[in-house]
């Protein structure tokens, strides 16, 4: 029997392998039952989300971002695209049609309730077009606006609705690793007694992604001080990862 450690995702380090199978299976059989407690306390939060992923395929033209994340904007709505596995569409399968009008088909990932959409891709392959050039509108964003911001870190994939519940401790190893796949992540900041939340794309204060950080805190309660930058209904939160804290 192997021994190597295994991973449990709400703990920080792993834990000890098992030294027999009847001690692995009361392992297995914890850990199922510590992942269904966890599912039903975040029932009884009161949080819903009403997001979903449809499969059926569509054809979107409209104008490529190739960072910090690919994302594509048309027809005013903003989709971040991604893989069909845990992954992003990586930025250098991007940066030759960076600001161009292109052609993406792929499956819808979205909650009605928010303003910004997921775009799954079988392949990088599936982007195609190189339309004229056109203005980056990253460089139209409103004035930055000082906050202080208490939510949940989580990949924005999961929580747009291709996971369901794609939050809390439960969630936190599916979460790790699709953000170690580029998947962009996302502040989930809930509004109480509201049942909603308003989920903002997380950068370090230079614009970059904020991957690391991400992943140390990942499907975690925290505080972030930054800024708020938007671009129509899209909501930037950049910060310094030193400006992120683990709340008790």
């Amino acid at each position: 029997m192997s021994k190597k450690p295994f991973f449990i995702g709400w703990e920080d380090k792993p834990a000890t392998a098992p030294v027999g199978h009847s001690k692995s299976r009361a392992i297995l059989l914890l850990v199922i039952a510590l992942g269904l407690a966890g599912v039903v306390a975040a029932l009884q939060q009161g949080f819903r989300s009403n997001a979903k992923w449809d499969f059926t395929e569509h054809t979107f033209n409209g104008m490529l971002l190739a960072e910090p994340y690919p994302t594509l904007i048309a027809d005013g709505e903003v989709y971040y695209l991604v893989l069909q596995n845990k992954q992003a569409v990586a930025v250098a399968d991007a940066t030759a049609l960076h600001l161009r009008t292109v052609d993406v088909v792929g499956s819808v990932i979205a909650d009605p309730d928010q303003s910004v959409k997921m775009i799954a891709v079988k392949s990088a392959d599936a982007i195609t077009g190189a339309g004229p050039a056109q203005a980056n509108p990253l460089s139209l964003v409103g004035v930055p606006v000082p906050v202080t911001l208490r939510g949940e870190i989580v990949d924005s994939k999961c929580a747009f609705g291709a996971m369901n519940p794609a939050t809390f401790k439960p969630h936190r190893a599916c979460a790790i690793m699709c953000l170690a796949g580029d998947i962009p992540p996302v502040l989930v900041v809930r509004h109480d007694g509201e049942g909603s939340a308003t989920h903002y794309l997380l950068l370090d204060a230079e614009g970059r992604p904020m991957k690391e950080t991400a992943l140390e805190f990942a499907a975690l309660p925290v505080e972030i001080t930054g800024e708020v930058t938007t671009v129509g209904d899209w909501r930037i939160l950049k910060a310094a990862p030193a400006a992120v804290t683990l709340l008790n």
